[in-house]
């Protein structure tokens, strides 16, 4: 178990979904559900789940070390029209246990089968449409993981659906299945929920804090989302491109970004292949104002974040600061 062992601890130390870390609550209620085996290939992957599915041969040999699923995955209770069981929870654990068993490695005594549940998302208390339902259900999920850039940028969209969708619901306050989630949650003496206002909160607090993500950060996503195209859109959720590469890509002419995708495809574009394009190009590169002013705002984040009330610099950090300053003001002059 040698090269998994730091990784091992960490899945176990996050409760990433894989051995048995959920607390003792979601243990509970495990146990009032019936646990079922039911044959990998009844099982469908759920359209909504595009999230990346990196790590499955790390996530194998955990299920090899813990001698097989230890927490269940989670099933729609209907049949899709293939006749199969679609997945709202565990679809790595699924495709991790298939690897297994074309590697001939599953444990036997499972034969073809993996611990499942059924709970159906569309019984969640939460007044949104079903499918914003599976979408959280699935978001539940994604916790603990590790997150591409398409992860986060993908998070970004479906939390700002579910929270549009409650605001057109007429939807006042903040569900206790969500508050939950996010770890807000408070209750009286009685253990009765004190709801947390929707009203008089933006959609974008509202995000950053169940999407953990920062404002700098927010910002940042947001104008990918305003000014990349449809393709680099698609190849930023696919994981095809970089996040900061997308940010230096909308800055190119239109037709020098489809020449860019056209020449990098089939190959993850990184920074240095839009740096190099932005070489190529003749003439001027245009500048959002408003993403100007986030850097800057990024920058000053940066710097609000230092515990210190002064930054120490050497002579020749000193110099180079100054040098910066100043060629930043000549060029907005």
């Amino acid at each position: 178990m040698g090269k998994f062992k730091k990784d091992l601890s960490r899945e176990i130390q996050l409760g990433a979904g894989l051995l048995s870390t959920v607390s003792l609550e979601a243990k509970e209620d495990i146990k009032e559900e019936q646990i079922t085996y039911i044959d990998m290939d009844m099982i469908a992957p759920n359209k909504l789940n595009d999230f990346s599915m990196d790590s499955l041969e790390q996530l194998a040999e955990l299920i090899v070390t813990a001698g097989g699923i230890l927490q269940p995955l989670i099933l729609i209770p209907e049949k899709n029209e293939e006749g199969k069981y679609v997945l709202t929870t565990g679809e790595r654990r699924w495709r991790a246990s298939r690897l297994l068993r074309e590697q001939g490695r599953y444990p036997k005594k499972y034969k073809n089968t993996v611990p499942c549940i059924f709970r159906n998302p569309v019984d969640l208390e939460i007044n949104i449409s079903e499918e914003n339902k599976e979408k959280f259900a699935i978001l539940s999920t994604n916790q603990a993981r590790e997150k591409t850039d398409g992860d986060k940028m993908r998070e970004l969209q479906y939390w700002t659906d579910i929270f549009a969708d409650l605001r057109a619901h007429g939807e006042t306050q903040i569900p206790e299945s969500l508050a939950a989630f996010a770890g807000t949650a408070q209750y009286d003496e009685e253990g009765n929920y004190i709801p947390e206002q929707l009203v008089g909160k933006k959609t974008k607090e509202l995000v950053m804090q169940y999407g953990d993500i920062s404002s700098g950060e927010y910002a940042r996503m947001r104008s990918v989302q305003n000014n990349a195209s449809e393709e680099l859109m698609n190849k930023l959720l696919s994981n095809e491109i970089s996040f900061s590469a997308v940010r230096e890509a909308v800055k190119l002419p239109e037709k020098e970004q489809e020449n860019l995708l056209e020449e990098m495809e089939g190959k993850k574009i990184e920074l240095s292949d839009v740096e190099k394009r932005q070489a190529e190009v003749q003439g001027n590169i245009e500048l959002n104002k408003a993403e100007m002013v986030m850097e800057v705002e990024t920058l000053l984040e940066h710097l609000k974040k230092k515990k210190e009330s002064k930054v120490e610099f050497t002579v020749k950090e000193y110099k180079k600061y100054v040098s910066c300053i100043k060629q930043l003001e000549r060029l907005l002059r």
